[in-house]
């Protein structure tokens, strides 16, 4: 009977015991697994070659703690990149301020993409009031009154290769003579990169020579003045006041070839007095050998004796000797030998008169 009653005990404890046993073990398992995910989870989170994580939601949390600092890496980011972008601004407005300062002929370029102005060629002709062409005078370009480029024109030109733009003329270094007149000269280049021909006054130069120098064609020449027997004096800048053109004539008495063309040189001189002024100078004869030589002669034109050989020295290599002087100071013609021919100076003066101002 005993024996029955402990069986029966046994069995209603096992009844009871084994659901508590079973939940249990169950709970024990089930902190293990959660221990061991949690040690998972730390590991990936610290481990940067284990990839794929961010996207997988963590069932403790975790996954709230890597957006959180992602949030923060792509704050950084931004940040150093507004702070690369104002650097980078700050250096573009650098360069902007340089590029104003570098001033190299020209425009740097376009504003929206900083490409090159174009290059042009100016070609500038230096002239004077006759067209003939002048050497040695420095011509300089000017942008907003500063100098770009500077040349000396030789064979009568100078040319520059700058950046497309407008300029400002200027001329230093002009022959003695020479002035630059605003309103004759051109003073501007032309932005298509068209030739100027620049265009210099002249006038005679007001101190007389001290001395003879060698004249040629094209000089300016030295104001002067004779006096003949009479008393009557001349003087060439006041002559060319009045008259196109003065023509010097150099003789003596006893040149045969003088002689041969003094008879043209004065049917010439009676068809164009109103515009052409002769004076004719012996630098071997005294005023009053001139004033018989021209009576024998039957010369109306003014003639008077050289005294000093200034003029005479400065231009006589052979005789006779002949130049012609416009009305701005220029020698335009120089001859040397006997023009026994009134057509031969009629159709010079008819010549040198049209092209005078």
């Amino acid at each position: 009977m005993k024996k029955k009653i402990l069986i029966f005990t046994i069995m209603l404890l096992c009844v009871f015991c084994i659901p508590f046993a079973t939940y249990g073990c169950n709970w024990f398992k089930d902190m293990g697994d959660s221990g061991n995910q949690n040690s998972e989870n730390t590991e990936n989170s610290e481990n940067p070659d284990n990839e794929g994580n961010a996207d997988k939601p963590n069932p403790d949390g975790n996954n709230g703690t890597n957006d959180a600092e992602s949030g923060d890496n792509a704050n950084n980011a931004d940040n150093n990149n507004a702070a690369d972008n104002d650097k980078n601004e700050g250096e573009h407005e650098e360069n902007k301020d340089d590029g104003k300062e570098n001033y190299n002929g020209g425009n740097n370029g376009s504003d929206t993409n900083n490409a090159p102005a174009k290059i042009r060629q100016y070609t500038v002709y230096t002239e004077n009031a006759s067209g003939a062409r002048i050497n040695g005078v420095t011509v300089k370009l000017k942008k907003d009154g500063k100098d770009v480029a500077s040349k000396v024109a030789t064979a009568g030109y100078a040319q520059f290769g700058v950046a497309e733009d407008d300029y400002e003329l200027c001329f230093k270094n002009l022959p003695e003579g020479y002035y630059a007149d605003p309103s004759y000269t051109a003073t501007k280049l032309p932005k298509d990169g068209s030739a100027v021909h620049a265009k210099f006054k002249t006038k005679v130069i007001d101190e007389p020579l001290t001395s003879a120098k060698n004249y040629k064609q094209g000089d300016i020449i030295h104001n002067f003045s004779f006096t003949d027997a009479d008393g009557t004096t001349v003087e060439l800048k006041e002559i060319l006041k009045t008259h196109k053109l003065v023509l010097l004539n150099f003789w003596y008495d006893g040149c045969m070839y003088c002689e041969q063309e003094l008879p043209a040189i004065e049917s010439a001189y009676r068809n164009y007095k109103n515009d052409v002024f002769v004076i004719s100078v012996s630098n071997r004869d005294s005023n009053s050998n001139v004033k018989r030589y021209k009576t024998q002669h039957g010369c109306t034109f003014f003639m008077a004796a050289d005294r000093e050989n200034i003029v005479s020295g400065s231009f006589v290599k052979v005789y006779p000797t002949n130049a012609i002087i416009d009305n701005c100071g220029i020698i335009r013609f120089i001859d040397y030998g006997s023009r026994p021919q009134q057509s031969f100076w009629e159709s010079k003066f008819a010549e040198l008169i049209s092209n005078s101002n």
